[in-house]
């Protein structure tokens, strides 16, 4: 697995004292498709800088990709691009961050093993990569190599990628699924896959979700009271409700 640091935080797993450098970049780990973006495919077992640049903001890591965003809202993405998921109108893998296209009016980005999402400064939500669960929701189930527009709405808020399906919260706290759903991790109900995004039930109060990026495909949210809900493959207890079945539909452990 990568891990990444903005600087500016000192990890206790990575045994430094003294904190980085505000906005700088680091990862280690495994690097078998140049994920690391240290310009080569050797694994590093402690932090190791990406480049020179002090201004990262946010980034997400897939498993053999990895996203950012810089303070100047362009995008960059660096490591395995077999179906497209570095956004980069490609399939070849790049050991380097090469920015993708040349907007600058990115805000957040998250990614798994072969699709990305990302929300510009406008709220409208895009998705590249591996479509063939309909996780691009774009209604179809198509691969595509650059950033594509969800819809039209401009009101998407935060968004999370799991490995065969994605969630979206708007700005007015509804939530939204789309893909694979074959463990009932759309929370809709059932297990229909779809290719758009749907709304969750009729709540405006959601505040943050997370899509499970593993092979047991599960989603969790929270609520602005606080509240914990989770739903999809409860294989080992995964869904935190004291079991192993599978929800189709909300369910609050906590």
């Amino acid at each position: 697995m990568t891990i990444l640091v903005l600087g500016g935080v000192t990890p206790a797993a990575a045994g430094g004292g003294g904190g980085l450098n505000a906005g700088t970049l680091w990862t280690w780990g495994s690097n078998a498709n140049g994920e690391l973006g240290h310009g080569g495919t050797t694994a590093v077992s402690s932090p190791v800088q990406v480049g020179g640049d002090t201004n990262w903001q946010q980034v997400a890591v897939g498993q053999y990709n990895t996203m950012s965003v810089k303070s100047d809202g362009t995008l960059w993405a660096v490591g395995k691009g077999t179906n497209g998921q570095l956004g980069l109108s490609n399939t070849d893998p790049f050991s380097s961050p090469v920015q993708v296209g040349g907007l600058s009016n990115w805000s957040l980005v998250d990614t798994e093993q072969f699709h990305t999402a990302a929300i510009d400064t406008d709220g409208k939500l895009f998705t590249w990569g591996d479509g063939a669960n309909g996780q691009g929701g774009r209604g179809d189930e198509v691969d595509v190599s650059s950033p594509v527009q969800v819809g039209g709405e401009t009101d998407w808020a935060t968004v999370s990628c799991g490995s065969l399906h994605m969630a979206a919260i708007t700005t007015d706290g509804r939530l939204f699924t789309w893909g694979g759903n074959a463990k009932g991790q759309l929370g809709h109900g059932g297990t229909t896959p779809v290719s758009s995004p749907v709304q969750v039930g009729g709540d405006t109060d959601w505040a943050n979700v997370m899509v499970a990026s593993s092979t047991y495909a599960h989603t969790l949210a929270v609520k602005t009271d606080g509240k914990l809900f989770s739903w999809g493959d409860g294989y080992a207890g995964a869904t935190g409700h004291n079991n192993t079945t599978d929800y189709s539909s909300l369910a609050c452990p906590h």
